[in-house]
């Protein structure tokens, strides 16, 4: 059974879709609850997800697309789902985290000039993907911690100066991989367990900072403008490729494991 609404869905009662594989609508507000639990398709188009305070959503699906806005004060649990921003016309993307915490993934994907932009700090408990689409600036300073995997493709903007920070953080191994613009946001390594490893070569523009934690260059290159300190509890890769400094490298407390790649350190 499908359900497809070239209108808002609107619910404010007990709402339960039984035996629903597909659910598609132009925007969806919930203020009661809605169950879809057979579901694997929720799909809003053209529209907002808007889920009250008093809202309650249970979908039993793994991918959720929105085009646009996403704001979530009650319960909808994205534990282990990936919201999928989309669109191809006029469908900007504002995300509000509610309580700076979000506990699924997060893939942005969208074409034309339409824009994905964070409201305030948030943990992201899975990946944080673009694929395509600008990344807009926030209004205010605002960071992201990622504990998943950290995927940038395509040239389209990133950001600006007031996303102030990403930090790979956790217990999880995870990858970072970015072939997109100059990268000039820092980059923090501050993991309890697990390592950050690359997954392409990386040339940033900005700081590569460390708290605790591994972070392996896994044959990549590696190329950082500024001073990189290794405290104690962190712990730097070098691998078989060659890692340069040109700001320097200070190890003070922590552990550089050197590999058979060239150790190019300036400054």
């Amino acid at each position: 059974t499908t359900w497809s609404n070239t209108g808002l869905f609107t619910n404010s009662g007990t709402t339960t879709l039984n035996n629903l594989t597909s659910f598609t609508s132009v925007g969806f507000t919930n203020s009661g609850t809605t169950t879809m639990s057979s579901a694997t398709t929720f799909d809003i188009n053209n529209g907002d997800l808007l889920n009250n305070a008093s809202g309650v959503i249970i979908y039993g699906g793994t991918n959720i697309n929105v085009e646009r806005n996403w704001t979530n004060t009650g319960t909808f649990d994205v534990t282990g789902k990936n919201v999928i921003f989309d669109g191809t016309s006029s469908d900007n993307t504002t995300f509000t985290c509610t309580g700076s915490t979000f506990a699924g993934s997060i893939t942005i994907n969208k074409t034309s000039t339409n824009t994905f932009v964070p409201v305030n700090d948030c943990t992201i408990a899975g990946s944080f993907t673009r694929t395509d689409g600008i990344l807009s600036n926030p209004a205010a300073p605002t960071t992201l911690t990622i504990q998943g995997n950290l995927s940038v493709s395509t040239t389209d903007a990133l950001f600006g100066a007031n996303l102030t920070g990403i930090t790979l953080s956790g217990s999880n191994d995870q990858t970072l991989s970015y072939s997109g613009p100059a990268l000039t946001i820092p980059i923090t390594i501050n993991k309890t367990g697990g390592t950050a490893s690359l997954g392409t070569n990386l040339t940033t523009s900005s700081n590569l900072i460390f708290s605790a934690g591994t972070f392996d260059a896994n044959g990549y290159t590696s190329t950082f403008p500024n001073l990189v300190t290794l405290p104690t509890g962190a712990t730097y890769i070098a691998s078989s490729t060659t890692q340069t400094f040109n700001g320097g490298l200070t190890v003070s407390g922590g552990t550089f494991t050197g590999g058979t790649g060239t150790l190019d350190i300036n400054g």
